[in-house]
């Protein structure tokens, strides 16, 4: 993935420290559409090297914004410091090479666990507390269901439905490793029924049969493949695995 390189060089206007402290947690690189360098401008503001696009770190909310000429995108760097999430549904993920994951017993990782907590604060404000106050009381029940999901999921749902969902979720596989599983699981589930409900509304006259549902077959198959390497690579994208 291309990526925005946010660099903190110096500059010739001495910032605070939260302004620091804020450069320290944007420098680098960050996977985005459009490849754009990023340099510590005056007032902790990361600016391009044409000054048009800026963007600013509030470490009290933990809030980014970035701005583009007249226009001006919200957004709320996560708790690990490797995720923006934007209020128009875009996202930005750090780039680099991730920190090897050898297990994951519970069902979300540490680092997905962190993304679910951002998100339940974002969306709830009490009264009197700090972010932080709101987050230290978010987090052990969440940590709780966390450990107690892969359980209770087994009980409601069949094996193979468990094993995808947990297979989509789990940081120390690679999508490689994950695509086949998955697709094995679709095609266990989904395959046979699908092509059996195509052939029984599908006539193509000018083939016999056993040719006709050999091609829905391979439709199916090829169809299923799209869905699940785009669900796979997809997730990897967001920076939620």
């Amino acid at each position: 993935a291309q990526g925005i390189a946010v660099q903190a060089q110096p500059s010739g206007v001495q910032s605070s420290r939260s302004d620091t402290r804020a450069m320290a947690l944007l420098a680098g690189a960050w996977n985005t559409p459009l490849p754009t360098l990023l340099s510590e401008g005056d007032d902790g503001v990361c600016m391009s090297d044409s000054g048009g696009m800026q963007l600013q770190y509030d470490s009290e909310t933990a809030a980014v914004t970035l701005s583009c000429g007249e226009t001006t995108v919200s957004g709320r760097l996560d708790k690990s410091g490797t995720r923006i999430i934007w209020t128009n549904g875009a996202s930005w993920v750090r780039a680099g090479d991730r920190e090897p994951v050898f297990e994951q017993p519970d069902l979300l990782s540490e680092k997905q666990v962190n993304i679910v907590i951002d998100r339940i604060n974002e969306s709830i404000n009490l009264w009197a507390l700090t972010e932080s106050m709101e987050r230290s009381l978010i987090e052990p029940p969440v940590l709780q269901v966390n450990g107690m999901l892969k359980d209770c999921l087994g009980g409601i749902m069949g094996d193979d439905w468990k094993l995808a969902l947990e297979t989509l979720l789990d940081e120390s596989k690679p999508p490689d490793v994950k695509i086949p599983i998955v697709q094995d699981v679709l095609g266990r589930q989904l395959r046979d029924p699908l092509v059996q409900a195509l052939n029984g509304r599908i006539d193509l006259p000018l083939i016999g049969e056993g040719l006709e549902e050999q091609l829905l077959t391979t439709v199916v198959d090829k169809v299923l493949d799209s869905i699940v390497s785009s669900s796979v690579l997809g997730m990897e994208q967001t920076g939620f695995v």
